[in-house]
């Protein structure tokens, strides 16, 4: 997991669907830039979904609604896009229940 760069909460990483690239590996490059995922075995099928609320630089609140993907994480870098801008940690699936606000997540989490 790693830090939120506006609040400082624990979050998954997480981003926007790329172009030429499926849900699952968006979320693989998210990894990597938010967390320094350098390696990983990707499963392709969603674990499930949550909505959050995310503030735009317009001061506007979006409902976003994000899909979870599992890595098995086999390989982490120590120099990677946003090192310096987050903190990053690994937890038990209970524990990072715990750590996240949003409930759908939280379920999510508690079924790994």
């Amino acid at each position: 997991m790693i830090t939120s760069r506006d609040t400082g909460r624990w979050i998954l990483p997480k981003g926007w669907l790329e172009k030429d690239m499926s849900p699952a590996q968006s979320a693989q490059k998210e990894a990597w830039e938010e967390a320094g995922v350098k390696s990983g075995v990707l499963h392709e099928t969603g674990l499930g979904k949550f909505c959050y609320e995310k503030s735009a630089e317009d001061g506007c609140d979006l409902l976003v609604e994000v899909e979870v993907f599992r890595l098995d994480v086999t390989e982490m870098a120590d120099d990677f896009p946003e090192a310096h801008e987050r903190e990053r940690g690994w937890f038990r699936p209970s524990d990072a229940a715990e750590a996240v606000q949003e409930p759908e997540l939280k379920k999510i989490l508690l079924r790994l």
